[in-house]
């Protein structure tokens, strides 16, 4: 975080040496550091439980009667939450084979997975899973993209840009 300000530090001290820059670009670099800064496990649970809503609004989510979802109960039953954070699990009926788990604590764990695996090979998956939630790493992969953001919005600013188009233009020169 610290070497992200000091390269938009060093960004606006360029800006005042330039005479064409896009403030909104810097400025935008800057609310994205600041907003990454002071990001709270309550936003990123916010952040995710509208993403994990959309997923399970495009996905087939198995009912509670299906052999796969009494299978992943009878396997996790006793599993509830990690670190506080409450856990809840859903099947998706797909044949892909695949499962994962966000920092609001939804696990979603994929019908073909189970079909490839042995009820302990299913729990190790959803063990990793848990680990994700249990570490934060969705927190810790929102601050990074807002920070190579604020840097790709630094770098941008500084860029020539047409005088007849408020649009980034950028040249690429290849070598023969």
């Amino acid at each position: 975080m610290r070497k992200i300000i000091i390269l938009l530090t060093a960004a606006m001290l360029c800006v005042s040496c330039s005479e064409q820059f896009n403030a909104a670009y810097l400025l935008s670099g800057g609310a994205k550091v600041a907003q990454a800064a002071v990001l709270s496990d309550a936003q990123i649970q916010s952040y995710v439980g509208q993403y994990v809503q959309k997923l399970d609004a495009e996905n087939t989510v198995l009912p509670e009667t299906s052999p796969y979802v009494k299978r992943v109960r009878k396997m996790t039953s006793g599993i509830t939450s990690v670190n506080g954070t409450p856990l809840n699990f859903k099947v998706y009926k797909t044949n892909e084979v695949n499962a994962f788990a966000c920092a609001d604590g939804s696990v979603r764990i994929y019908s073909g997975l189970l079909d490839a695996m042995t009820d302990d090979e299913a729990l190790g998956v959803v063990g990793h899973e848990i680990g994700h939630v249990a570490l934060k790493h969705s927190k810790m992969q929102f601050k990074q993209a807002l920070l190579t953001s604020a840097l790709r919005d630094a770098v941008v600013s500084t860029e020539e840009r047409s005088p007849s188009s408020p649009h980034l233009s950028l040249e690429i020169s290849a070598k023969p």
